[in-house]
């Protein structure tokens, strides 16, 4: 359904960036979605390294002035300016925006800490106060444990509009940390990037049977110990030997701008003749590589709903509960590759996905999860929107 004909509506997508494909292909999914339903909306991103003029102005994308120091939001020094002037170089400010939706993919929890969860609650707070719509788009929440975090959660749950976990887990976490106030509001739905279809891209690259992709995560090094970041650098190095000791062909795949290239680059050091380096710019390309895969191994999870959503074999290893709960929601069981497994562990998970029966079998179970999980998502975006509707007809 398309709601120009009421509004022309004025949207910032918080969270947004370029360096991870992965974000990358969530903000591309977004614009997509809002383009459907309103086609003559602004869209607003904030400018930052990760999205920078070039990326956003080739979007399409507003620049939002957003400058916050000292706990003072200092916009209302741009607003100075009078909005003609301000419209003639098109930027936006807080004023100027109608709904705000978050795709940041995993940034409440523990891992960050409360001071990520408090600047959070400070900003939804005020967007509430503004009367503007917010709403969180998929992505992973918890757990909920740093004293003072559940205090900033409950404040963020009560002012935002709508909030999707991507998984039970991340509900029950919110759910935990919230009481059972506000569950009305707390709808779980899957990663949407399932919705971007990789056959739009230009080149056109059939299916190797032979092509296994592996892709690596930097964080599977920070998130852990010492020993953990050495262990992880030989699981790679050893994957792609293995991969060529049973007659297939190993390749890297870049998620993530030059950390994750610089840990493909270390582990070939200890692979002869070396194995190649794939990095494209464009996170749609990454999508249809991967679709070109006969299996893939990935330590980034966009890499894992790129495969998963279209039939595609994969093992992933995990430093995050968000990896555990995808292979959940496609009814993959034993999926996880564990560092302090051995060897003869790894290769026994390996060849359930790389022999060829396994394979294929493998790929019809994931057609019909896949199914499942983009018709999910198409509802979630109809609640969305039926919901922003809704609202603005009500002012």
């Amino acid at each position: 359904m398309l709601y120009m004909e009421f509004f022309k509506m004025t949207f910032e997508i918080r969270g947004a960036g370029c360096i991870n494909k992965g974000a990358y292909l969530m903000l591309l999914a977004t614009i997509e979605q809002i383009k459907k339903y309103y086609p003559n909306a602004r869209i607003a991103v904030k400018p930052r390294h990760s999205l920078n003029y070039n990326a956003y102005s080739k979007l399409g994308l507003y620049p939002k002035f957003d400058y916050r120091r000292f706990g003072i939001e200092w916009g209302f020094l741009i607003k100075i300016l009078p909005k003609k002037f301000r419209n003639s170089f098109g930027i936006l400010t807080e004023q100027d925006i109608d709904v705000i939706l978050d795709i940041s993919g995993f940034v409440l929890g523990d891992q960050w800490g409360k001071k990520t969860a408090k600047e959070i609650y400070s900003n939804v707070s005020r967007w509430h106060k503004k009367d503007k719509i917010v709403i969180f788009l998929p992505q992973a929440f918890g757990p909920f444990t740093v004293p003072g975090i559940d205090k900033a959660v409950r404040g963020i749950v009560k002012n935002a509009n709508l909030i999707f976990p991507r998984e039970v887990l991340s509900n029950n976490f919110l759910v935990d940390a919230i009481g059972a106030s506000f569950n009305s509001k707390i709808k779980i739905s899957p990663d949407f990037t399932c919705l971007i279809d990789p056959e739009l891209t230009s080149i056109n690259n059939k299916f190797s049977s032979q092509k296994v992709c592996i892709i690596p995560n930097q964080k599977m090094v920070t998130r852990g110990s010492k020993d953990q970041g050495k262990r992880y650098l030989y699981f790679l190095s050893w994957i792609a030997a293995y991969l060529r000791e049973k007659g297939l062909t190993p390749y890297f795949l870049i998620h993530e701008g030059s950390v994750d290239k610089d840990l493909a680059e270390k582990a070939c050091k200890a692979i002869f003749p070396s194995v190649m380096i794939l990095q494209p710019d464009d996170p749609v390309e990454i999508k249809r590589i991967i679709s070109s895969s006969y299996a893939i191994i990935s330590s980034r999870y966009h890499g894992a709903v790129s495969a998963l959503s279209q039939s595609i074999p994969v093992l992933v290893t995990s430093w995050s509960h968000k990896y555990e709960m995808l292979f959940d929601d496609y009814g993959i069981q034993d999926g996880i590759l564990k560092l302090t497994d051995n060897e003869s562990e790894w290769c026994l998970q390996l060849n359930r996905i790389l022999d060829s029966s396994k394979n294929i079998e493998m790929r019809e179970q994931l057609r019909l999860k896949t199914l499942e999980q983009k018709q999910m998502a198409i509802d979630m975006w109809a609640i969305v929107f039926d919901y922003i509707a809704k609202k603005e007809i009500k002012k």
